[in-house]
């Protein structure tokens, strides 16, 4: 558990996401449709939406999606995706715990009904993916990473695939 925290911890400075600022739940601009497997939890502050999404029982992935603070849309993906990785494999030379079987990522792309996006797949010498991903649901780009096994990371993109935009609630009309 020790390495993940670790992992964690080191996407979040990377991915210069103002933990430290999150607050009570709010109305989550994103439906995620977890299912029994995962427990999904969205806080929110400032503005800045937040996703924790981890296992339930028998399961160790956890993942976490948060709104991408530099303006920009789906253009702008591949080359902020390229600064993640480059940093990430920077970083993992100095941490034993980040030590990678190969000094590079493997990129795929996302693509679900409401998002498109690319994601970086790192393996760990201990067997532990790592993985890096952005997307974008046609009005926010979203970044976020995994970490878990193989299989689970196969679990956790088809379940960032089926994400979509949870419809505005309407205010009720003046009478």
């Amino acid at each position: 558990m020790e390495i993940k925290s670790s992992i964690l911890a080191l996407v979040a400075l990377l991915s210069f996401l103002p933990c430290d600022f999150i607050k009570a739940n709010e109305t989550a601009p994103l439906k995620i449709e977890a299912g029994a497997e995962w427990k999904v939890e969205f806080m929110n502050a400032e503005g800045e939406g937040f996703f924790t999404i981890n296992q339930k029982a028998g399961g160790a992935g956890e993942m976490t999606i948060s709104r991408w603070p530099v303006p920009g849309g789906v253009e702008e993906i591949a080359s902020s995706m390229q600064l993640l990785v480059d940093s990430f494999i920077e970083v993992s030379k100095e941490h034993p715990n980040l030590q990678l079987k190969e000094k590079k990522a493997k990129m795929e792309k996302i693509k679900g009904v409401e998002i498109v996006g690319e994601v970086a797949i790192f393996e760990l010498k201990l067997g532990i993916f790592q993985t890096m991903f952005m997307f974008n649901d046609g009005a926010q780009t979203w970044s976020g990473q995994f970490t878990g096994s193989e299989e689970e990371w196969g679990k956790a993109k088809k379940l960032i695939e089926q994400i979509t935009k949870t419809p505005k609630i309407k205010s009720p009309e003046a009478k």
